[in-house]
C-alpha cells in the first residue's frame, strides 16, 4: 500500500512536470516565433537602409546581388555563396536573401565587422553605379567586391578621417552604359573623373554638393546641361569637351552656371551646342582657361569677356562668331587666343601688341582687313597667325602679304548707336602742303603720281573695307604730302559707311555734304552718301590738277563749269586747256604729240567721274 501511494506520488509528480515542461516549450515556441519575426522585419528595413532600396534592386544582376550579401556576411560563415551556379543565382529568391540577412544579423559577430552606416551608403552608391556600367571592360571593376574594403576598389579614393569616398577616378577604362544618378549619393565627392570611356546618356543633375572638379571628356552624352549644376557652388573646374552635347548655348550652358565664379577652368569645347556665348561669361570673374572652340556658336563675343580678368587662355575657334573683337586690353594675362576659323572681321587690335605675357595668337581664317602690327607677339612668325583673311596687309616680312597703301597709314572704327563713322590718322613728317600748291611748282613726276595715290585710296574704302565707306568731301585741302611728297587722305570727319539705312537721318542742316564745286550735284538734293558722290569729287579734282583751274573760278559761271570746260577742249586744243608747267622742257617738247593723247585719256577719267548722273559716272576700278 505505501509502494502504491508512493508510486502514485511519483506519477503525479511526474504528469506535473511534464505539464510543466510543455507549457514552457510552448512558451519558448511561442517566443522563438515572435522573436523569429521581428528578426524578419529588422532584416527587410536594414537591407532597405544599408544595402538597397526595393525600386533599385532590380538594377543587380544575380552576382552583383551576392555581392551586395557577401559584404553584409562575414566571411567563412554558413554559406559559400560564390560557388553559386548562374541558373542557382537567378533562382536565389527574396525569401533566401532574408533568411540569410536574418542568421547572419543573429550572429553578434556580424555586428562588429559591418561597415559603418555612412560607408554603406557609399557602398550602395558606388554598387547601384556599378550595375548601371556596361561595355566590353565592365571587368574593370572587378575589384568592387567583398574581397577587399570600399575604399581600396578601383578609382575610389577616401578622406583619412571619415572614410568617405572623396574621389572617383575611371577614367580611361572604356566604361560603358550611362551615369547612374546614384551618384549623387556619394555626399563627400569632390572629384569625379570619367574622361575618355563610352557614357552615354545625359548627365545627371543628382552630382555632389561638395564636388569641385568634374570631367566628363570624350564621352556620349547628348543634350545640355542640367540648370542643378549651377548650384554647385565649390565647381571650379567643368570638362565636358568631345562628347555629342546640343541645344542652344543660352540652354544647355545655364545662366546659373555663367554666374558660378567659383570656376577656374570651364571646357565644353567640340560638341554640337550652339547659339551665342551668354553674356553672363563676365560674371566668371576667377576663370583662367575658357574653352568653346569648335562647336556651332554664333553672334557677338559679348563684351564682357573683357571682364575676366585672371583669363590666361581663351579658345574660341571653330564657331561662327561675327562682329569685331571686343575691348580686351583689360586681359592682360593672356597667354593663348584662339579665335581662328569664325567670321569676325574689322581691325587686327594694335593692343594686342602690347600683351607681354601672350605665347600664342591665332585670327586665322576670319575677315579681318587693315595693317597688321609688327611689334611684340607679331614680330615673330611662330607665335601668330593670321592666314586666310584676304584684307590684311604689311606685317613682318614672313606674312608675305600685299603692301600697304602708302596713304592709308592707320584706321580706327568708332560706334555709335546711330551712326558710325571711319577716321583716318596721317603720320605726316614735315608740315603738310596742299596739293593744290603742289600744282603751283612740283615737279612732273610728283604731280603725275598724286592721283594714283588719291585713287588707291577711294578704291580701299570703297571696295576692300568690310563696311564700305564713303568720304563725302574730298578736296585738295584734304589730300596732303609727307616726306616722299605721296599724296594722303586726310579728314575723315564726314565720313559715312555707305548702304545703310541709318543715313535717311544723317543729312547734314544744310542738305549739303562736303564743299561747293566738289561736291556731287545729288547732295545738293539730300542724296545718301555713296561711292559715286566721292567719284564725283575725284573727277574734279583731276581736272583741277591738270588744268590748274579751280572749279569756283570766275571764268565758270551758270551752266558752265569746269567739266564743260574741258570737255570743250578734249578733241582739239587738249594741250591749250592743260597746266604750262607740266608742257615745260626740252624732253617735252619732243614727245608733244605722246603727252596730249596722256592729257586726253586722263581728262576722259576725270569728266566720266564727274557726269552729272551718278549711274552714268565710271568706277574707281575702271578709273
Amino acid at each position: 500500500m505505501k509502494q502504491l501511494n508512493k508510486w502514485t506520488v511519483e506519477k503525479e509528480a511526474m504528469e506535473e512536470y511534464i505539464t510543466m515542461f510543455l507549457v514552457c516549450s510552448v512558451f519558448s515556441l511561442v517566443c522563438s516565433f515572435t522573436l523569429f519575426l521581428a528578426c524578419f522585419v529588422l532584416c527587410n528595413w536594414t537591407m532597405n537602409k544599408l544595402c538597397i532600396q526595393s525600386t533599385n534592386l532590380f538594377l543587380f544582376n544575380g552576382h552583383e546581388l551576392i555581392d551586395v550579401l557577401i559584404y553584409f556576411c562575414p566571411k567563412g560563415k554558413h554559406f559559400n555563396l560564390r560557388n553559386l551556379h548562374d541558373h542557382e543565382v537567378v533562382s536565389f529568391t527574396w525569401v533566401q536573401f532574408n533568411t540569410l540577412i536574418l542568421f547572419q544579423i543573429l550572429d553578434a559577430s556580424s555586428f562588429n565587422e559591418a561597415p559603418t552606416v555612412d560607408g554603406n551608403a557609399d557602398i550602395k552608391a558606388l554598387l547601384v553605379f556599378k550595375s548601371q556600367v556596361s561595355g566590353n571592360n565592365r571587368l574593370a571593376l572587378g575589384s568592387w567586391n567583398h574581397s577587399t574594403p570600399f575604399c581600396q576598389w578601383k578609382g575610389v579614393a577616401c578622406g583619412r578621417k571619415h572614410k568617405r569616398v572623396t574621389d572617383l577616378d575611371l577614367g580611361g577604362l572604356d566604361l560603358g552604359g550611362i551615369i547612374s544618378p546614384a551618384i549623387g549619393d556619394l555626399s563627400f565627392l569632390k572629384s569625379l573623373n570619367l574622361e575618355d570611356n563610352s557614357f552615354g546618356g545625359t548627365i545627371p543633375k543628382e552630382v555632389g554638393m561638395l564636388l569641385m572638379t568634374l570631367d566628363l571628356t570624350s564621352n556620349n552624352l547628348v543634350q545640355g546641361l542640367p540648370s542643378e549644376l549651377g548650384s554647385l557652388s565649390s565647381l571650379e573646374v567643368l570638362f565636358l569637351s568631345k562628347n555629342n552635347l546640343s541645344g542652344r548655348l543660352n540652354g544647355t550652358i545655364p545662366q546659373e552656371i555663367m554666374q558660378l565664379e567659383s570656376f577656374v577652368q570651364l571646357f565644353v569645347n567640340s560638341n554640337l551646342l550652339t547659339g551665342p556665348l551668354p553674356k553672363d561669361v563676365g560674371r566668371l570673374k576667377h576663370v583662367v582657361v575658357l574653352s568653346v572652340e569648335n562647336n556651332r556658336l554664333n553672334g557677338n563675343i559679348p563684351e564682357t569677356i573683357g571682364d575676366c580678368l585672371y583669363m590666361e587662355e581663351l579658345y574660341l575657334r571653330g564657331n561662327a562668331f561675327d562682329g569685331v573683337i571686343p575691348d580686351i586690353r583689360n586681359l592682360r594675362a593672356i597667354t593663348h587666343l584662339n579665335l581662328s576659323n569664325n567670321n569676325l572681321s574689322g581691325n587686327v587690335p594694335e593692343y594686342l601688341a602690347n600683351f607681354s605675357t601672350l605665347e600664342n595668337l591665332d585670327l586665322s581664317g576670319n575677315n579681318f582687313e587693315g595693317v597688321v602690327p609688327t611689334k611684340g607677339v607679331f614680330q615673330h612668325s611662330g607665335k601668330f597667325s593670321v592666314s586666310g583673311n584676304r584684307n590684311l596687309c604689311g606685317g613682318i616680312p614672313e606674312l608675305k602679304l600685299k603692301p600697304c597703301p602708302r596713304n592709308v597709314v592707320s584706321r580706327t572704327r568708332r560706334h555709335s548707336s546711330n551712326k558710325k563713322k571711319i577716321f583716318i590718322g596721317v603720320g605726316i613728317g614735315i608740315a603738310s602742303l596742299l596739293l593744290a600748291l603742289l600744282a603751283l611748282g612740283a615737279q612732273p613726276r610728283t604731280l603725275w603720281r598724286n592721283p594714283i595715290d588719291v585713287a588707291s585710296v577711294l578704291d580701299y574704302i570703297h571696295s576692300h573695307c568690310h563696311d564700305p565707306v564713303a568720304h563725302c568731301d574730298l578736296k585738295p585741302s584734304n589730300v596732303l604730302l609727307d616726306n616722299d611728297l605721296t599724296a594722303h587722305v586726310s579728314d575723315f570727319g564726314r565720313a559715312r559707311i555707305i548702304d545703310q539705312e541709318s543715313f535717311v537721318n544723317q543729312v547734314s542742316s544744310t542738305g549739303v555734304r562736303g564743299t561747293i564745286g566738289y561736291t556731287a550735284p545729288e547732295y545738293g538734293m539730300g542724296g545718301k552718301p555713296s561711292r559715286e558722290g566721292d567719284l564725283y569729287s575725284f573727277g574734279i579734282l583731276l581736272l583741277e590738277m591738270f588744268t590748274r583751274k579751280r572749279p569756283t573760278d570766275e571764268l565758270f559761271v551758270e551752266d558752265f563749269t569746269l567739266r564743260s570746260y574741258t570737255e570743250s577742249a578734249l578733241a582739239d586744243h587738249v594741250l591749250d586747256i592743260a597746266d604750262i608747267s607740266i608742257l615745260s622742257g626740252e624732253v617735252h617738247k619732243k614727245i608733244m604729240s605722246t603727252i596730249a593723247e596722256c592729257l586726253k585719256m586722263v581728262f576722259n577719267v576725270g569728266i566720266r567721274c564727274c557726269e552729272q548722273s551718278p549711274t552714268d559716272r565710271m568706277t574707281m576700278a575702271q578709273a
